[in-house]
């Protein structure tokens, strides 16, 4: 009698459809680890590019619509906002309009 099989001897049969599967899966994996992370926490001016919206009316977004910040400074440190990106996607989400 031989040897046992290796691992790395051993031949395998797949369907065409399940290499691509696992051939999509291994792409995928790659791209998203080379992507860079979106930053969680956004400064007003990463908030407006964001949303594509002028910083009035952002200010005016926080103040009239319900757009989530985070106010920072408290009453004498000033008034430095910034933003949780998933929120304000969300938020963004919430105002679709069907149409």
């Amino acid at each position: 009698m031989g040897e046992p099989a290796r691992k790395e001897d051993m031949l395998v049969t797949l369907r065409v459809a399940d290499l691509e599967a696992i051939v999509q899966r291994s792409v995928r994996a790659a791209l998203a680890a080379s992507e860079p992370k979106a930053k969680e926490v956004l400064g007003f001016k990463e908030a407006c590019e964001l949303l594509d919206a002028s910083a009035p009316t952002v200010r005016r977004w926080t103040r009239e619509e319900g757009l989530p910040y985070i106010r920072l400074g408290g009453r004498t440190g000033g008034k430095i906002l910034k933003f949780r990106r998933s929120e304000v996607l969300a938020w963004l989400d919430n105002r679709r309009t069907e149409g």
